[in-house]
């Protein structure tokens, strides 16, 4: 008697079999390919949003003035002649803050007194000069009525930081009354405009170069090394200009390559500085840096 066929699963033939195993590894590359796509497009997602804010900084806030309990590392300079009182023109405070803009154009000032007793009378009010780096922004008037808490925005031509910014406070009027200012950190400055461009870094090394040419062509050193520092300072500014045409069109080579030319023709100054006129160093390292920064800085 036959015993015919054993009960139990029905085996598929080897080439089904192998068929399924491709299907199956064919679906998990496609699942594995829509991850990895997934998570490329979250990681360009975080660059991009990570590169804007980056882009988008466009001011810093801090305190100022501080007084000397509250110095951190602010080196805050107080030369009033009562001090803490504001009583004498010419009183100042000057300190030097580290900023993360290197462009300045708007300042915030939100300056908090303790003690107030100005006039109420146009004329005759506090009035302090507000200077960046040595360049006066505004002029901060201080009246009786104000209170205890005085804020102002001032907007001027934009200023190019190269580093840490200077600010300073300077009594320039009064006609009577005494002020004490808050100094504990609650006193504060915005510096508002952003990132300075490769143009802004350009112009500013131009701006520099100037004077400086007009210093040396009205010194008293002999016509021939005169005229030599002379021709080297007139040829950084030629090319600074066909630089900023090119900044204009777009085209970072070129530009890059007149800034190049024009940083070798200031460093070739700066060699050939005579004895008796060393303080120029001091401006040819600082348009060197502008230079240097301005080639590093894409258009």
């Amino acid at each position: 008697m036959s015993l015919g066929k054993p009960i139990g699963r029905h085996k598929r033939p080897q080439a089904e079999r192998w068929k399924q195993v491709a299907e199956e590894e064919d679906s998990l590359r496609a699942r594995a390919t829509v991850i990895a796509l997934l998570l490329l497009l979250a990681v360009v997602g975080v660059s991009s949003s990570r590169q804007v804010a980056a882009d988008t900084q466009e001011s810093w806030t801090g305190p100022f003035p501080l007084d000397r309990p509250y110095l951190t590392y602010y080196p805050d300079d107080w030369n009033l002649a009562r001090y803490p009182n504001w009583t004498e023109i010419g009183d100042e405070v000057t300190g030097t803050r580290e900023i993360s803009i290197t462009k300045i154009s708007i300042i915030d000032i939100d300056l908090k007194l303790s003690w107030n007793t100005a006039s109420d009378m146009i004329g005759r009010q506090f009035v302090f000069e507000v200077s960046l780096n040595g360049i006066v922004v505004g002029y901060l008037d201080i009246f009786g009525y104000n209170g205890l808490s005085r804020t102002q925005t001032y907007t001027f031509s934009p200023i190019v930081a190269m580093g840490p910014v200077v600010v300073r406070y300077k009594l320039v009027d009064r006609d009577g009354g005494k002020i004490i200012m808050i100094a504990d950190g609650s006193s504060t400055i915005t510096l508002r405009d952003g990132l300075a461009t490769k143009k802004d870094w350009a112009n500013e090394a131009l701006a520099k170069l100037n004077p400086l040419y007009y210093d040396v062509d009205q010194s008293g050193i002999d016509q021939g090394p005169r005229h030599s520092l002379l021709s080297k300072l007139d040829r950084a500014i030629e090319k600074i200009d066909q630089a900023l045409v090119y900044i204009e069109k777009g085209n970072d080579e070129r530009a890059n390559n007149k800034l190049r030319i024009a940083l070798n023709a200031v460093e070739s100054f700066s060699e050939r500085i005579p004895p008796g006129y060393e303080y120029w160093q001091s401006d040819a390292v600082e348009i060197v840096m502008l230079i240097e920064t301005a080639i590093r800085t894409p258009i």
